[in-house]
C-alpha cells in the first residue's frame, strides 16, 4: 500500500483513540460510537463493555510477518478470543479500550490496516484461498485482487459511498468467494481473462449479480473497479440505509438499465484514465501470474483437465503420507472445497512436491495459541504462509511432505468431518445487531450428534447467521439458518428460519428456499433424526437429498413451527 496513505491512516488514529475513551467513559452513546468506530474496523460488543477489532487480510493472505503480529498481540494484550470471518479477516474480541487502540496502531507496522473494516467503505477484497497453488485453477488471481484492494483503500478518505462495497475474485468455478453475486466480482475463465459481475449480494433483498463485462484482461481490472465506484456513487441510494446496497440498483434501474449505466461509467473511466490504470506486475509476481495463466489450459477441455489433475495428485503424493494416513489426502482436486468429506486435510498443490493443509476450527473460533503453534513451524519455511477461506477454514500452504504432516498433527483439534466444517457468524452474544446465538446453536448441534458417530458426509456443512444479514452465508448453504423468533404458548421463543438447497457453485448458483422456522432448542434433535435416516440408507447427504428431496421435507415438517 502507498506509504503516504498509510501515514494518513495512522494520523487518524488519534481521533479514534479520543472517541473510544469518551465511549468507555459513557460520554458517547452506543449508536453514535458505532457510526464512528466502524470506519476504523472496530465495534463495541453487545453490552458496550468490550470491543472487537477486525484485522483486514486482503485476499485472505496472512504472511509470516502478519502471523507473527497476531501471535505477539495475543500474548501482549492477553487476547482470549479470535474469530476468522466469511470475509477472510481475523477478528479479535473482548478487547478493552487500550488494547483496541494499541493493536490498531501497531498492526500498521506489520502491514495490517483496519481502516474501512466496517462502515460505508470498501471491505476486505476477497480471493479464492488457494489461488496460485490450487491444482486445476484457471490462473492465479491474487496479484490482481491485491492491486484492486490497494486501489480501493485509496478512495476511503476521498469518496463517500452510499454503503459498504464488497469485491471478490474467483480462480475457478468453485466460486467460493461468491464472485457471481458480490457487489463486484471478477470470475476467472480458462483463457486467462475475467467475466465481471456486479450489484449482487446476500442478506436482505439478496440478488445474483448482473454480468456487466466478458473476457476482461486481468491488467485492466482497475478500470472496472473505478467504474463500479462511480456507478454506485451516481445511482446508489444515500437517503435510505435499508435500500442503499448495490443490489437495490437492480430494482431502481432494472437489470438492463443497470448494465447500461455501469458500461457508460466504464467508458467514461477508460476515456479519462487512458493507460494509467493498467496493472503492471513485476518480478516473481509477474512470472507466477504468467505461468499460472491460460497457457496452462490451452487446448484442453474440462474433462481432460480433470483427468490430468487426478493423475497429477496420485503421482505427487509421497508413499509415506499415504501409508501414514490414508484418509488425509484429497483424492481429486474436485474435492476442493470439500463437498462429501472433510477428513482429507492435506492437499497437493500445483507445484510438485508442495502441499497445503486445511484446518477448520469449529465455528471459525481459533484457539488463540494455535496461531503461535503454526508460526513456530512455518517461520523458517520459504514462501510458507496462511490463507483464510470464506468458509472459515485456514490453509497453511507451500509445505513439503514432512512439514505438511507436522502441521496436520498440531491442527487435529479442528473439524473431523464435513458437518464440523459448518460456518457460523460470531452471533448475538457478541454482535450488537445479532438476534440469535449462532455459535451456541452450532456448538449444541455438534455436541448432540457427536455420540452417534455418523460417517463423514452423512451430515452436510451447514451455514448459520444470527440475523438476516447473512454473515454466516446461510442463503448458500445446503442447509442454512438465520436468527428469528417464534411465539409458542403466547411467549416468544428463540428460533431460526430454515433454508434448504442453496449453492455457490458457478453455473449452478442459487439461494436456498426458506421452508419455515424451527425452535433453537429443537434443531439438534432434527439433525440427529436426519443423520439416522441417511446412515440407515448408507449414503452421504449430497446423494441422499438428490435422490430423496421429499424425505427431507417430511423430517423437517416435524420441527417447523
Amino acid at each position: 500500500m502507498n506509504q503516504e496513505l498509510m501515514k494518513e491512516f495512522k494520523a487518524d488514529l488519534k481521533e479514534f483513540q479520543e472517541m473510544t475513551e469518551k465511549f468507555y467513559a459513557k460520554e458517547v452513546s452506543v449508536k453514535d460510537y458505532k457510526g464512528f468506530s466502524g470506519g476504523f474496523g472496530s465495534y463495541a460488543q453487545k453490552g458496550g463493555e468490550a470491543s472487537m477489532l477486525r484485522l483486514r487480510m486482503p485476499g485472505g493472505r496472512v504472511t509470516k510477518e502478519k502471523l507473527k503480529f497476531l501471535v505477539d498481540s495475543i500474548e501482549r494484550y492477553d487476547v482470549k478470543r479470535a474469530h476468522i470471518t466469511t470475509c477472510q479477516t481475523v477478528q479479535f474480541h473482548d478487547l478493552d479500550a487500550k488494547a483496541v487502540c494499541d493493536i490498531m496502531e501497531q498492526a500498521m507496522d506489520a502491514g495490517i490496516v483496519t481502516r474501512g473494516g466496517g462502515g460505508d467503505f470498501p471491505r476486505n477484497t476477497m480471493v479464492s484461498p488457494l489461488s496460485g497453488v490450487e491444482q486445476g485453477e484457471y490462473f492465479d488471481v491474487l496479484p490482481y485482487a491485491e492491486e484492486a484492494g490497494d486501489y480501493l483503500m485509496g478512495i476511503i478518505k476521498t469518496v463517500k459511498l452510499p454503503r459498504k462495497l464488497k469485491v471478490g475474485f474467483s480462480n475457478s468455478p468453485a466460486n467460493v468467494t461468491h464472485a457471481t453475486f458480490r457487489d463486484l466480482g471478477f470470475v476467472a475463465k480458462e483463457e486467462g481473462t475475467f467475466d465481471v459481475y456486479s450489484a449482487g449480494g446476500l442478506g436482505n433483498n439478496y440478488r445474483m449479480g448482473v454480468k456487466v463485462a466478458e473476457n476482461v484482461k486481468p491488467e485492466e481490472v482497475l478500470y472496472y473497479v473505478e467504474a463500479m465506484v462511480r456507478t454506485f456513487t451516481t445511482y446508489g441510494n444515500y437517503e435510505s440505509r435499508a435500500k442503499s446496497r448495490t443490489r437495490y440498483m437492480q430494482e431502481t434501474l432494472g437489470v438492463d438499465g443497470y448494465r447500461k449505466a455501469y458500461q457508460e461509467k466504464l467508458a467514461e473511466v477508460k476515456a479519462e484514465y487512458k493507460d494509467s490504470l493498467l496493472i503492471k506486475l513485476e518480478g516473481k509476481v509477474a512470472e507466477n501470474a504468467i505461468n499460472n495463466s491460460a497457457d496452462d489450459v490451452e487446448g484442453k477441455n474440462t474433462a481432460d483437465m480433470s483427468e490430468n489433475i487426478t493423475e497429477s495428485i496420485t503421482r505427487n503424493v509421497p508413499e509415506d503420507i499415504v501409508k501414514t494416513d490414508k484418509n488425509v489426502i484429497l483424492e481429486t482436486a474436485e474435492s476442493y472445497p470439500q463437498k462429501e468429506a472433510a477428513s482429507e486435510r492435506i492437499l497437493p498443490q500445483k507445484q510438485q512436491g508442495l502441499y497445503a493443509v486445511a484446518y477448520h476450527p469449529i465455528g471459525g473460533i481459533v484457539p488463540v495459541k494455535k496461531f503461535e503453534e503454526i508460526y513456530n513451524i512455518i517461520k523458517d519455511i520459504e514462501d510458507a504462509e496462511v490463507r483464510i477461506a470464506p468458509d472459515e477454514t485456514l490453509y497453511i500452504i507451500n509445505l513439503n511432505a514432512s512439514q505438511a504432516k507436522e502441521i496436520a498433527a498440531i491442527t487435529e483439534d479442528g473439524a473431523k468431518n464435513l458437518f464440523e466444517t459448518s460456518v457460523s457468524c460470531i452471533g448475538s452474544t457478541v454482535c450488537q445487531i445479532g438476534l440469535r446465538d449462532s455459535q451456541g446453536l452450532l456448538a449444541s448441534i455438534v455436541a448432540t450428534v457427536e455420540p452417534y458417530h455418523f460417517a463423514d458426509g452423512v451430515l452436510p456443512r451447514i451455514h448459520i447467521s444470527g440475523c438476516t444479514s447473512s454473515c454466516g452465508t446461510h442463503q448458500i448453504g445446503k442447509l442454512g439458518f438465520h436468527g428469528a423468533s417464534k411465539r409458542v404458548d403466547g411467549k416468544m421463543q428463540p428460533a431460526f428460519a430454515f433454508h434448504v438447497n442453496g449453492t455457490d457453485a458457478q453455473g449452478a448458483e442459487h439461494f436456498g428456499e426458506e421452508w419455515g422456522t424451527m425452535l433453537a432448542e429443537e434443531i439438534p434433535d432434527f439433525f440427529v433424526e436426519l443423520g439416522q435416516m441417511i446412515s440407515a440408507e448408507h449414503l452421504t447427504y449430497e446423494s441422499w437429498y438428490t435422490q430423496n428431496p421429499e424425505k427431507l421435507k417430511k423430517i423437517a415438517e416435524k420441527y417447523i413451527r
